[in-house]
C-alpha cells in the first residue's frame, strides 16, 4: 500500500515535489480518492495537502537561474552517488553545467523538480 493511500485513511499529507515531481500529481489524485474523513472530533473532514517545492527567487529570472545552478549540480551528483562536502558555488555550478540552467517553464499538471523565478512569478505559482 503506498503512502498516499495510507494518508488518505489517516489524515493530512505532505508531498515532497522536489524529490519526485513526476509522482506528485498521481499521489495527489490517489490521496483524494482514498480520503476517509476522521471518525474522531480531532480528525479532519476533508483532504488536506501540503506540497513542498524547491523555489529559488531573485530579482530577475537569469539571477534566479544562476542561483539554482548549484542545486542542479547537487541533484546531478546525488543521482550518480557522489556526495561532496559542500554544494558548489553558483559560478562553479554554471561552469560544470556549461551555462545557466534552462528557465523554468510551467505546464499545468506537470511539476518541475527545481523552480527559479522572480518574486512576482513565485507569488503567481503559489496561487
Amino acid at each position: 500500500m503506498n503512502s498516499a493511500v495510507v494518508a488518505g485513511r489517516l489524515g493530512p499529507v505532505l508531498l515532497a515535489a522536489m524529490i519526485n515531481p513526476r509522482g506528485t500529481a498521481t499521489a495527489l489524485d490517489t490521496y483524494r480518492r482514498c480520503f476517509v474523513p476522521g471518525p474522531h472530533p480531532s480528525g479532519i473532514g476533508a483532504p488536506f495537502v501540503l506540497v513542498a517545492v524547491s523555489v529559488t527567487v531573485a530579482e530577475t529570472e537569469a539571477a534566479a537561474a544562476r542561483l539554482r545552478a548549484s542545486l542542479e549540480i547537487f541533484d546531478l551528483q546525488l543521482s550518480r552517488g557522489i556526495m561532496e562536502k559542500a554544494v558548489p558555488t553558483a559560478d562553479a555550478a554554471i561552469e560544470r553545467l556549461g551555462g545557466l540552467p534552462e528557465p523554468t517553464t510551467y505546464v499545468p499538471g506537470d511539476w518541475a523538480q527545481r523552480i527559479s523565478a522572480t518574486p512576482a512569478w513565485a507569488r503567481e505559482l503559489a496561487r
